[in-house]
């Protein structure tokens, strides 16, 4: 029979039992789209932001939340990874405080959550339901901050390495 050593752990730091519901979604570089890319893509972002009321920053580029695969939700300048190979490493994971953040990002609320958000805005206080649906693991990494976790796949023996930031 295995067991477990009985550990001592500081309640505010073990995240709050949740539901993992993954939904698969489409993003695109935020602070990472290369500065050559934003001209050819202005007059069609304005034209989504006319007709759906989405941004592109917020609605359209890189999904917030807890994640696999993607591009990292910089809070912070992008600070990507390099392998001792010279290999810029992949994004593989991001533990994030928020699985959506400011009221403006309605794209990234979970389909199934999204008619108890309704209405939702910062003013709603902190103990609030919605805040449940924002941050069902209770987790906050610094100031909202975010984990991001990178895997080199150019060297077989996937070497990792992560970075922090917050705001």
């Amino acid at each position: 029979m295995h067991t477990t050593p009985d550990v001592e752990s500081d309640p505010a730091h073990v995240p709050n039992p949740c539901v993992l519901d993954p939904e698969r979604v489409t993003e695109y570089p935020g602070w990472d789209l290369p500065d050559a890319v934003w001209p050819q893509i202005e007059g069609t972002m304005r034209q989504v932001a006319q007709e759906t009321g989405w941004e592109y920053e917020t609605d359209l580029a890189v999904a917030s939340g807890i994640k696999v695969g993607g591009y990292p939700g910089w809070t912070q300048s992008p600070d990507w990874p390099v392998c001792e190979c010279g290999s810029r490493m992949n994004h593989l994971l991001t533990v994030a405080s928020w699985e959506f953040g400011r009221g403006d990002e309605k794209r990234w609320i979970p389909v199934e959550d999204r008619p108890a958000m309704a209405g939702w805005g910062w003013d709603a206080g902190d103990d609030h339901s919605w805040r449940t649906i924002q941050n069902p693991s209770g987790l906050m990494l610094g100031d909202v901050g975010g984990i991001y976790l990178f895997v080199c796949t150019a060297c077989p023996t996937r070497p990792f390495d992560y970075r922090f930031d917050c705001s």
